[in-house]
């Protein structure tokens, strides 16, 4: 098992995991309303050495007072 969520982007209003996945990246994040829109803009840009292509989302049911991820194998 592994913790996922971070430091960061919990003081940035939200909570995220993201999983590399064949040819392309899925996450899960939920927060703050604006927070997530800043998140999604700063994918949808994504970094110099990628190119986003599409990016897509997806409405899920709220789990209140979620800090973090715990991610298993």
């Amino acid at each position: 098992m592994k913790e996922g969520g971070s430091e960061t982007s919990w003081r940035r209003g939200y909570t995220f995991w993201p999983m590399a996945a064949k040819y392309k990246v899925e996450g899960e994040a939920q927060g703050d309303e604006d927070a997530l829109k800043k998140l999604l803009k700063d994918i949808d840009q994504g970094p110099r050495s990628a190119k986003v292509v599409k990016l897509d989302q997806e409405e899920r049911d709220l789990i209140n007072d979620e800090k973090d991820f715990l991610v298993r194998r």
